[in-house]
Parts: C-alpha cells; structure tokens; sequence
C-alpha cells in the first residue's frame, strides 16, 4: 500500500488567491511579522519560532508564494501548512509543526545480537572522511561608499555565497545559516534496522530525537535526529528502518 499526502488543506478553489502569482515588497519588517502579514491574509494562524521575532528584513521583494519556502531554506528551516496553521521553524526542533511535543526514544542493544535472534538490530553508520566546507564567506556593500566588503564564519576551506547583501549584520547571518546547513548535510548519519514490536515503537517518528545508550559501540552512542522512518513486513516478521542525522 501506498500512500501520498499533504499537508496542506485541498481546495479546488483558490478562494483566497493563495496559489496565485504575486508581488509585493517588504522593507524594514522583522520576518516573523513579514511570514504573519503573508499567511493571515489566505486565512492561516502562524505560528513562528522566537528566534525570528528579532531577525530584520531591510528590503525583499516576494514574486510568489514559493518565497516563504525559500526564506526558510536559506535558514535551514520549515515554513509548512498544517491545517489551518502555517508554521515557520527551524529543522530538529523538538516540536511538531502543530505545536506538539515530539517524542524522545532510546534503545538499548539486545544481549544476545544475532541475525537469527528476532530481536535483532542492524546498524550501518555513514561517516564523512573529510569536510568539503569548513567556513562561510559573504559579501555586502557598503551603502554610502559603494564599497563591496567580504565577511566570514568557520575556518578553510570556505564556500562563498553568491548574493550580495545589505549591511555586514544580514551577512552575516546569511553566513551562518549557511554554514550550520553545511555542517548538518556533511554530517554523520545512521541507518538502523529495528523490529516492530519495541517498546515505544509508535514513538519513531521524523523529527524525533534518538538516542543510543551505552549498550551500542561508542561510535554510535549519542543523540540523533530521526529524518525518515519506513516500516515493512514478510513472513519473518515486522521490522522498522530508520534513517538519522547525528545532533
């Protein structure tokens, strides 16, 4: 069986033009009041996470609704309708888009860790060798001389963003949005192959936190965050692969 689905609210008609192409221009607008002043309008409650309350927007110009998502990929965040709420926070916060708290799951390794045993728990880690991308550069230009400067965060190698910005400040941010992006793509991650019938199973959801015990080599002790789960089942029984980032 398989299942596809949204989480937006399906309507044939686009009553509140949400769908339509649109301009509109910003400026002097934090981005928490800016992603308010977008969703209210199509009849969505927002919800925003604190740390963008503060976060100034000098000037943006919006040319379609796909520009909320764009904001909130260049900050390695979610901006995602869940029913009438629309929510803007960043990736791997213990919460769910609808406001409520995601589940904490920890598993132990069986005594007895065998491939013919049911309990069996398959682990595979895979592990950069090296970073491509240590560090962030920045551009922006000074508005009273003109002058292009360059900023950076992290150390060597860098990777240099292509958009100029407005003030040192915006650069920076940009920069280190940018570079916690690049650390949680160049970081480790974990496939783990569990049976179905664990405790707290139901609990394996994406965007869960995970965490190995002692019980498991040290390599892969820790925090994880869950970022897909696929259950399947055959004659031998049921059984749950998921996949995880390291926190």
């Amino acid at each position: 069986m398989t299942i596809v689905a949204t989480a937006a609210p399906f309507q044939v008609e686009d009553n509140t033009r949400f769908k339509e192409r649109q301009t509109k221009t910003f400026e002097n607008i934090t981005l928490a009041d800016l992603f308010r002043q977008v969703v209210t309008a199509h009849g969505f409650s927002p919800r925003v996470a604190p740390e963008y309350e503060s976060e100034l927007i000098e000037h943006l110009d919006q040319t379609d609704v796909a520009f909320l998502t764009r904001l909130a990929r260049e900050r390695d965040a979610i901006a995602k309708p869940v029913n009438d709420l629309y929510v803007l926070a960043p990736k791997g916060r213990e919460k769910t888009l609808s406001g409520q708290r995601l589940p904490t799951v920890t598993l132990s390794m069986p005594s007895k860790n065998t491939p013919s045993d049911s309990g069996f728990i398959n682990c595979q880690l895979e592990q950069s060798s090296r970073s491509s991308v240590n560090g962030i550069k920045a551009n922006w230009t000074d508005s009273e001389t003109g002058e292009e400067h360059t900023i950076s965060t992290g150390s060597a190698p860098f990777k240099k963003l292509r958009q100029a910005h407005l003030n040192q400040g915006t650069a920076m941010k940009a920069a280190k949005d940018e570079l916690l992006k690049t650390q949680r793509k160049q970081g480790s991650k974990l496939t783990l192959e569990v049976p179905g019938n664990i405790p707290d199973s139901q609990a394996l959801v994406v965007g869960a936190q995970l965490i190995l015990d002692g019980s498991f080599p040290a390599i892969l002790g820790g925090a994880w965050r869950i970022e897909s789960v696929t259950a399947s089942g055959n004659k031998q029984g049921y059984r749950v692969l998921v996949r995880a980032r390291f926190l």
